[in-house]
C-alpha cells in the first residue's frame, strides 16, 4: 500500500474520479432540484463581504493495514 501522503493523495483522487451511476427517477429528482439554481448566489446579507467555509473529512473504513 502507498504510505503518507502518497496513500491520502491516491484516496482522494480515487474518490473524485468516481463514476455515479442513477436512474432515471434520481435524474429527475437531480434536474427539478437545480432547475433554478444560480451558482452566483451566496448565502449572504452583504456581497462585498467575504464568506468563510469549512470543509473536513473524515475516514469512515479502513481495508488493508
Amino acid at each position: 500500500m502507498c504510505g503518507g501522503r502518497g496513500g491520502i493523495w491516491l484516496a482522494l483522487a480515487a474518490a473524485l474520479l468516481h463514476v455515479s451511476l442513477q436512474g432515471e427517477f434520481q435524474r429527475r429528482l437531480y434536474k427539478e432540484l437545480v432547475k433554478n439554481y444560480n451558482p452566483l448566489e451566496r448565502p449572504v446579507a452583504n456581497d462585498s463581504q467575504p464568506l468563510t467555509v469549512y470543509f473536513s473529512l473524515s475516514l469512515l473504513q479502513i481495508m488493508d493495514v
